[in-house]
């Protein structure tokens, strides 16, 4: 028996040969599948890190509106118990809707409650922005009271007087870029009580 010895035949670019399983198929190189999991890995890891941002993001946001309306509830509060002590409404008249309160109270003190300004939050929000402000006007002695915010962040504020005993209130309070609308209307608990006496 003769053997030849032949050299294999010459190629112009590197022989890749496709790793065969046993059975005889074609199959993948351990370097195609690193390649592969390694390109994978990199998906992953940026989808995650997508993902984490939308939800932080998300959550800021939450928690910015969530403090938003903590800070509108508590304060809107006190305005409403203000609003319910007085006895008559004096402006806006009923049917009407102004950015302002004026109210008497049971001892005949006169309450301004209105809208100001705030031109640092206008600038930040790139929006008028406000600041609600209530002042006192004391008539046994004709002196007002130091005006003393009451509310900010203010976007828009509005009173209708549907009587002399009774006010709607609509709002939209923003910060950042949470924003918070309410409409609560408030009736005076002493109205009646000067209509009797």
């Amino acid at each position: 028996m003769i053997v030849s010895h032949r050299p294999p035949p010459r190629t112009t670019g590197p022989v890749r040969r496709r790793a065969a399983r046993v059975d005889g198929r074609p199959g993948l190189t351990l370097t195609e599948v690193m390649v592969v999991v390694v390109v994978m890995a990199f998906v992953v890891a940026a989808l995650h890190s997508l993902m984490r941002g939308f939800l932080t993001h998300g959550a800021k946001n939450l928690s910015q509106k969530l403090h938003l309306q903590m800070e509108a509830r508590r304060a809107l509060l006190n305005l409403y118990r203000e609003i319910q002590e007085g006895i008559e409404i004096l402006l806006p008249q009923p049917g009407f809707t102004r950015p302002f309160l004026v109210l008497r109270d049971n001892v005949n003190n006169i309450h301004f409650i209105y809208l100001k300004k705030d031109k640092t939050a206008s600038e930040q929000q790139k929006t008028p922005m406000f600041r609600l402000y209530g002042v006192q006007y004391d008539t046994s002695t004709s002196k007002a009271s130091e005006p003393r915010e009451i509310l900010a962040n203010v976007e828009a504020m509005n009173f209708t007087a549907h009587s002399y005993s009774d006010v709607v209130i609509t709002s939209t309070l923003r910060e950042g870029r949470s924003a918070f609308s309410f409409v609560n209307q408030v009736g005076l608990q002493n109205a009646f009580a000067e209509e009797g006496m």
